[in-house]
């Protein structure tokens, strides 16, 4: 009698299976891990952005300031506090946004995107 070397295509098969399934579970929790970690970094962004409007609206507008207008688009933007057709609370903004944004006159019902098309809102 030979004795047998190796590995069945069946046991192959079972290892094989057995592999994808473990695979499947890691992906699947490593998205939803980053997208628990995208709307955590949008919802932060957005307190900045909101904290800028607050401290606008709080020493700019009594004293002279222009109010804030509504967003530029009914698209969201993203605010450069750098260039010339950024609001006027950018000013208050340490760096360019990485998401972005619409609010209403005064600054008001900030929304924050996670692109540039309204179906990305942060829920």
């Amino acid at each position: 009698m030979r004795a047998q070397r190796g590995y069945t295509f069946v046991e192959l098969l079972l290892v094989l299976a057995i592999l994808l399934i473990l695979v499947g579970i890691a992906a699947t929790s490593a998205i939803v891990f980053l997208q628990r970690a995208r709307e955590r970094a949008m919802a932060y962004e957005r307190e900045v952005v909101s904290q800028a409007i607050a401290i606008y609206n709080t020493h700019n507008v009594p004293n002279g300031g222009d109010p804030i207008p509504p967003s530029p688009d009914a698209d969201p933007v993203r605010i450069d506090p750098k260039a010339p057709s950024a609001p006027p609370f950018a000013k208050y903004l340490d760096a360019p946004t990485k998401y972005y944004y619409t609010w209403e006159a005064g600054g008001a019902n900030l929304n924050v995107y996670s692109r540039a098309d309204l179906d990305s809102r942060l829920p």
